[in-house]
């Protein structure tokens, strides 16, 4: 691979150059961004009309374009709309670049087509650095193009794996960062009752954090093949009841109550920390999407040799084809929680993982406005 020179003793890893255009119709704009990608050894050009960018995409053909939502005659969304319908540009990387602070608006650039977006007024660094991360996907996409169902199915984890830890991981720490912050420089002024609620606000983005990062390195270890699993019999109330405790102070927070239903001695046959996970990203998810104030259900039951395990929450439920594609690594969308918020569909790819590993099944079943139902097997004694 080609590399630009950088001064000695540099640690940054080194990137190739690449083609990128600007399209902003502010000057300030576009000097910033163009001196921040220059030093970087990119090839840069710019536009500053939308009309004028879809002629500059047709001529120079960039690795990547940096896109104005809002821009007089052709906005940004239109432009990009145009770009994704013709064959010869529709795979070029766009990133938005937006004022907007309203999270509907921010989805309308992912639903356009876009890859992500940056918030002005931005910091050249982070701009920069989300050019970079985006790059250096377009490459490797590039260099397996031509592989078969394993290789792509590897990009498509390590996208993920680079969107999770791009967006997902850093909402939370963000707020983390800003609530501990306030709460340091404010003290004082601050009544008790408001005191409370940053410190629960805080609670809540820091296990928003660990769990998410929890989900990334287990799901990472069984991607890399460095997973190993070592079944045993274990006891499913005690199970459950170690996972709902483990929870407890979340469910407080949302006003749900979970139940642990499962009678004594029904026991699966399974490697206790991969079936702990699941069993916690069902009950954290049950949590999530119930309504304050109602239930979530834990149960189990054996029947022959297979034991099956149920966590059934109050939610809005799902229609068919949601639920028939929730597990794929393509689920057309994340679901909403009770609060509106999107997730990363990250948590049920690893269940699906660690439960097929298992030897288990995994499925849900529900309606609109009638809850889920997650059901998992797993087998209920060692193989004989």
């Amino acid at each position: 691979m080609d590399v630009m020179n950088e001064p000695t003793g540099s640690n940054e890893r080194r990137i190739e150059p690449a083609k990128i255009l600007i399209v902003d119709d502010m000057p300030k704009n576009l000097v910033l961004l163009y001196e921040a990608l220059k030093k970087k050894g990119h090839k840069i050009f710019v536009a500053n009309n939308g009309k004028s960018a879809i002629r500059r995409v047709k001529l120079q053909q960039p690795d990547l374009i940096l896109l104005d939502v809002l821009m007089p005659e052709m906005n940004g969304f239109e432009t990009c709309r145009a770009l994704k319908a013709d064959a010869d540009t529709r795979d070029i990387p766009v990133i938005f670049l937006t004022t907007l602070a309203d999270p509907e608006d921010k989805e309308k650039a992912f639903q356009y087509g876009g890859v992500d977006y940056v918030t002005k007024p931005f910091k050249p660094l982070e701009a920069v650095a989300r050019v970079e991360l985006h790059l250096e996907l377009r490459r490797q996409r590039a260099l397996l193009e031509a592989s078969g169902n394993d290789a792509r199915r590897e990009l498509t984890d390590r996208d993920t794996l680079l969107a999770v830890v791009a967006h997902d991981l850093k909402d939370p720490l963000r707020s983390l960062v800003n609530l501990v912050g306030l709460l340091n420089s404010r003290y004082e002024e601050l009544d008790e009752k408001k005191r409370r609620a940053y410190v629960a606000d805080a609670e809540t983005a820091a296990r928003r954090s660990y769990d998410l990062l929890e989900n990334l390195l287990h799901w990472a270890k069984s991607k890399t093949g460095g997973l190993t699993l070592a079944p045993e019999s274990i006891p499913v109330r005690e199970l459950i009841e170690k996972t709902i405790e483990g929870a407890r102070s979340f469910a407080k927070q949302r006003g749900v109550r979970v139940l642990n239903m499962a009678p004594e001695g029904v026991r699966v046959f399974a490697d206790r920390p991969t079936t702990e996970t699941v069993l916690r990203n069902l009950v954290v998810n049950a949590i999530k999407f119930s309504k304050e104030g109602s239930e979530a259900t834990v149960n189990a039951e054996t029947e022959d040799d297979v034991t099956l395990l149920t966590v059934k929450d109050s939610g809005v439920g799902m229609d068919e084809e949601t639920a028939a594609s929730l597990f794929e690594a393509n689920a057309a969308e994340p679901k909403r929680d009770a609060e509106g918020k999107l997730g990363t569909g990250l948590g049920l790819r690893l269940c699906k993982d660690f439960i097929e590993r298992n030897r288990g099944t995994i499925g849900v079943t529900g309606a609109p406005g009638e809850g889920s139902e997650f059901r998992v097997t797993l087998p209920a004694e060692a193989p004989r």
